[in-house]
């Protein structure tokens, strides 16, 4: 059965008027039930914001809570599930303040590097058996790993250290869960975080087609050096979960 029209805009109309409490009340709507619904919709979407990125919420201070409602007034999320606001939230800062805020160029960066947590210990992934140094054999990365490269070293952000321009070098970090289900991070180097990104984009591709991926991507090193010191990597990573078979 087709949606009447002129509901669906009102529905529309409702779902703004909970959004931007600014927009003056539309007739046959009591203000006092409406106000209810608007600290509930509001209080919801904080919390779970609120509670994914406790250290750019304090570090942002007073600013913290008006982003919040910025967010919740501008931006229609596309997902009924809660888990994915979070993310919408990043993706909406990335969008409209890609340098941060004046005091805080970082702040885009420590919300993905503080989001990624709460992806990787959410995650649905079944274990990887062990990487056994076959190189004929397939190798996969672990759903649960995610390696990822910043321009400001997010992992060192704190009251203490908050910087207002990025160093010259890269940042690369390597989030994983482990076998207790703890969500840690590891730093690495930009060429293991390169060659993790090779292997996320080609699963099932054994080790020695991985090996040469890797090396078409770094010509001008040596090819022999190259997959030695990766391959001398390989046992620690599956140990911990983050490769394996």
């Amino acid at each position: 059965m087709p949606v009447n029209r002129d509901f669906r805009e009102q529905q529309y109309q409702f779902a703004a008027q909970l959004r931007q409490p600014e927009m003056p009340v539309a007739d046959g709507l009591n203000p006092r039930r409406l106000q209810v619904y608007r600290e509930l919709v509001a209080n919801n979407i904080s919390s779970f914001i609120n509670n994914t990125f406790p250290l750019s919420r304090k570090l942002t201070g007073e600013l913290w809570q008006p982003l919040l409602m910025e967010f919740i007034a501008r931006h229609h999320c596309s997902s009924p599930l809660f888990l994915d606001i979070p993310a919408t939230f990043v993706s909406y800062i990335q969008q409209h303040y890609p340098q941060g805020l004046t005091d805080k160029p970082f702040l885009p960066e420590l919300l993905h590097y503080e989001w990624l947590e709460l992806a990787v210990a959410t995650c649905e992934a079944a274990p990887l058996h062990k990487w056994r140094g076959a190189l004929t054999a397939p190798v996969y990365l672990s759903a649960t790993a995610i390696a990822v490269n910043y321009t400001f070293p997010v992992q060192l952000i704190g009251e203490a250290y908050q910087p207002l321009h990025a160093p010259a070098a890269p940042t690369s970090l390597l989030l994983y869960r482990d076998a207790n289900d703890d969500v840690t991070f590891m730093s690495i180097t930009p060429l293991l975080c390169q060659a993790l990104h090779i292997l996320g984009s080609h699963p099932g591709a054994n080790t020695e087609q991985w090996l040469l991926e890797i090396a078409a991507h770094y010509p001008e090193w040596p090819k022999a050096q190259l997959q030695r010191g990766l391959l001398a990597l390989l046992p620690e990573l599956s140990e911990r979960g983050i490769i394996g078979q």
